[in-house]
């Protein structure tokens, strides 16, 4: 509703200046709401998954669990979303370069005239890449789900990928403070 209202005011083409710069003041705000709504989402999810809890009430632990351990900085650290973007955008190159290949190899009738290369190869990398996003989020969410219970229950990675945690120790060691002074361990 208020995305509606900006809208409505911007489209109106207002010369007000001051009108205009509180919308995009407002419109700021409001982006920077949604990604942080987004942000907490991902991982309020996981803990409902998890442990089957309310949304509230997930929401509430995983932002209380994430600053208390320190997870904050390791999220942000985290390159996987990028990676995983990037990965999406190659693989459809790719694909959008074969339907290149293949329309200029094949020549099809309907294409005859070359008006239809450039929508073809088009959809082919919107469709691919789509796709590939759609597949690449299984990882996306196992991240998060690693993100979360790290900071839950680090002694369960200690226990069982004990290379994993001894890196994770020396990179973001207050994320397994609680690990690390119940068994006095040097890392």
């Amino acid at each position: 509703t208020v995305r509606s209202v900006l809208r409505a005011i911007r489209g109106q083409g207002n010369d007000n200046i001051a009108v205009q710069l509180i919308a995009c003041c407002v419109d700021c705000i409001l982006g920077c709401i949604e990604g942080l709504v987004e942000f907490f989402n991902k991982y309020a999810y996981v803990e409902i998954a998890i442990y089957g809890k309310p949304f509230t009430q997930a929401a509430k632990d995983t932002w209380s669990l994430i600053k208390d351990r320190g997870v904050d900085a390791l999220i942000n650290d985290c390159l996987i979303g990028n990676v995983l973007q990037m990965g999406s955008f190659l693989c459809a190159a790719v694909v959008a370069l074969i339907a290149w290949l293949y329309i200029t190899i094949t020549k099809p009738e309907y294409n005859s005239t070359g008006s239809y290369t450039a929508p073809i190869i088009l959809s082919a990398f919107i469709i691919a890449m789509s796709m590939f996003m759609v597949l690449l989020k299984c990882i996306d969410s196992g991240a998060a789900t690693t993100f979360v219970c790290l900071a839950e229950d680090p002694e369960a990675m200690q226990r069982n990928n004990p290379e994993l945690y001894h890196m994770v120790c020396e990179a973001y060691p207050n994320v397994v403070r609680g690990v690390r002074d119940n068994n006095n361990n040097n890392y």
